[in-house]
């Protein structure tokens, strides 16, 4: 992509957004008055989790991972369709970054907690 052209507007409904970081571009560059309204739409999603774990680890996830990990946790699909549903193409991998970011994630959360009980 060239410097001297401007990021391309946003694509038709239901075109697979070909890069991951499309949304991020969309949102903070091109949209930034849509950026609130998504951020509170992922935080409501994230608070409606009853386990406080989840809310915890979810936070720490960027904008387009938590979308991901959200729709994967919600319709019980697989990583690459729930990327897929939210217009996220999969050549990218994308689907398989959130995923092990999210375990990475769960696993020091785990780590920390038990350290913190044996401490305490």
């Amino acid at each position: 992509m060239s410097l001297s052209r401007p990021i391309p507007s946003s694509p038709p409904p239901g075109a697979p957004i070909e890069d991951p970081l499309k949304l991020y571009r969309l949102l903070h560059l091109e949209r930034p008055e849509r950026k609130a309204e998504v951020e509170a739409e992922v935080q409501a999603e994230v608070d409606a989790f009853d386990d406080p774990r989840i809310a915890a680890v979810l936070r720490q996830l960027s904008l387009p991972e938590a979308h991901v990990a959200i729709e994967w946790a919600r319709k019980g699909c697989s990583w690459w369709r729930a990327a897929a549903n939210l217009g996220i193409a999969p050549a990218y991998g994308y689907h398989e970054r959130v995923r092990r970011k999210l375990k990475r994630l769960g696993d020091r959360h785990t780590a920390r907690a038990a350290a913190a009980r044996a401490r305490g």
